[in-house]
């Protein structure tokens, strides 16, 4: 499958499109996607880095590339709709945000199991990059790090929440 780095993150080619970034229809916040796109960058020069910095980022990258996907495609779409909620204003597309929270709620496991992947080869990048005296690696490995417990403590509750008050709010 042929794959695109779009905006933040790696998509297959056919599901994306250049011209607006979103994916399959979706949007997710532009602060996220902006953070997004700010690791991938990071995480290009670490893969170019060399040594066992540059094998351990290769690790990294091939876990990241389809858990950032999942994401954008289904986990933080619905947090897009936080401020015209808080504003009492309902999103025209409320019943495609409940369905996005409802699949982000059903594969919430899984993806906390692929943080949990992702945060062993994190360990191993910043063992390698501190070995290797790669400041940039171990700065990355830290940052992704806080990325991802940002994403468990808040976003993906978030997005779950949309969901629950959007069925709510419809009654």
């Amino acid at each position: 499958m042929a794959m695109l780095v779009v905006g933040s993150c790696w998509v297959p080619a056919q599901s994306c499109s250049a011209a607006t970034g979103t994916h399959q229809g979706q949007s997710v916040p532009s602060s996220v996607e902006t953070e997004h796109r700010e690791i991938n960058e990071r995480l290009s020069k670490l893969l170019k880095a060399g040594g066992d910095t540059a094998r351990a980022a290769q690790v990294v990258e091939t876990l990241l590339r389809p858990h950032f996907v999942k994401e954008e495609q289904f986990a933080l779409p619905p947090l897009r709709a936080l401020s015209q909620l808080a504003s009492d204003q309902v999103p025209g597309d409320a019943h495609e945000l409940e369905r996005l929270a409802d699949q982000l709620a059903r594969e919430l496991p899984g993806m906390l199991a692929e943080h949990e992947k992702i945060h062993g080869a994190l360990r191993r990048l910043q063992a390698a990059a501190k070995k290797e005296g790669k400041p940039e690696g171990v700065q990355f490995a830290q940052a992704l790090s806080a990325h991802a417990a940002m994403e468990e403590q808040v976003l993906y509750p978030a997005a779950v929440l949309v969901g629950k008050y959007l069925k709510l709010k419809a009654r």
